[in-house]
């Protein structure tokens, strides 16, 4: 019989990954802790670059014999979201969130060189970097962006893709050709090891620390984990936890990692029934796949009935239910 794939491999002795105060966001669900400092136009220095981000980040961008460095040059048209300060809250495209609290809704944005010059329905505003807590971009479909991903880190299509997730927060696609193993000392050790990874939108060179990555992800070219994607609407109608809790990435709906049944899961959204997440597709998507379960945390408790739809336009169409669900023995 054909073996599975691999799928992901956890770390469960490790500690979840902490969640950062700063960070920045990409369409393709990545993420990297750090602190925006400038904006680099596209004509630069004696050479042409792309439009970019540089950023002071938590991870190495050299190896380790060498003077470490945190600078990080991000491809603009990757970023998504921009947090300086975060309050819980999951704001809309579009929406920009000042340190003094307030929130304004732009309908374009332009990068200068320490600010952005925010285009609002009352006006033009300029805001440097040191008054932003938070930025979101104006919406957009992720889908070229993924592909233009594929291209850079997995032109032959043969790749596999690994997504690996840091204790410090830090979230990163790349393919297994895009990334190396260094063991500059006792190779026995994995706190000595070190992943030398360049995602599609770092014009960088990352080093993770093989003992603070304690979720490695893997996926083919033509394989799209939902989690790297963001529901485009929600509905969170739970007489029990209340209204305004929110689904949770990866985790379950009490941040821990995912379980169910006899098995754990390496990506996923934990919720709280009832809830209706919505994603966009593209044309070229032939097939959905995964699991519904009761979180392990529920034990024998618990109830549901999970269904899977597809919309265009007005029509709608089943394309799963499961029977009512009750514990969470299986998934």
């Amino acid at each position: 019989p054909t073996q599975p794939d691999l799928r992901w491999i956890i770390d469960h002795q490790a500690e979840l990954p902490s969640s950062p105060s700063s960070w920045i966001e990409t369409w393709t669900g990545d993420q990297l802790p750090g602190e925006v400092l400038s904006y680099s136009s596209a004509s630069s220095g004696n050479y042409q670059q792309l439009p970019c981000l540089i950023v002071r980040s938590v991870t190495p961008t050299r190896p380790p014999d060498l003077e470490p460095g945190a600078i990080v040059r991000i491809l603009l048209p990757f970023v998504r979201r921009l947090v300086w300060q975060d309050d819980g809250h999951r704001d809309r495209a579009g929406t920009v969130r000042t340190r003094d609290g307030r929130r304004l809704a732009g309908r374009a944005i332009r990068w200068n060189a320490d600010s952005v010059t925010l285009l609002t329905n009352d006006g033009r505003e300029i805001l440097e970097f040191r008054e932003l807590a938070e930025l979101n971009l104006p919406d957009q479909t992720p889908w070229p962006l993924l592909l233009r991903e594929l291209a850079g880190v997995a032109p032959g299509c043969a790749e596999q893709l690994i997504q690996f997730e840091t204790s410090s927060g830090v979230v990163v696609t790349t393919s297994w050709q895009r990334q190396r193993v260094a063991r500059p000392q006792d190779r026995t050790k994995a706190a000595n090891w070190m992943h030398a990874v360049q995602p599609g939108w770092s014009l960088d060179v990352l080093w993770l620390a093989g003992n603070e990555v304690p979720v490695r992800r893997f996926f083919h070219p033509h394989q799209l984990p939902l989690s790297r994607l963001r529901p485009v609407s929600e509905l969170q109608q739970s007489p029990l936890a209340g209204n305004g809790r929110p689904w949770q990435l990866n985790r379950n709906a009490d941040g821990q990692w995912l379980r169910c049944g006899e098995g754990s899961f390496g990506w996923g959204f934990g919720v709280h029934a009832s809830n209706e997440l919505c994603f966009s597709l593209p044309g070229l998507a032939t097939a959905v796949e995964g699991f519904v379960g009761i979180d392990s945390v529920a034990g024998m408790g618990g109830c549901i009935h999970a269904t899977v739809l597809l919309r265009s336009g007005d029509r709608q169409q089943q394309l799963f239910q499961t029977p009512i669900v009750v514990g969470s023995q299986q998934a």
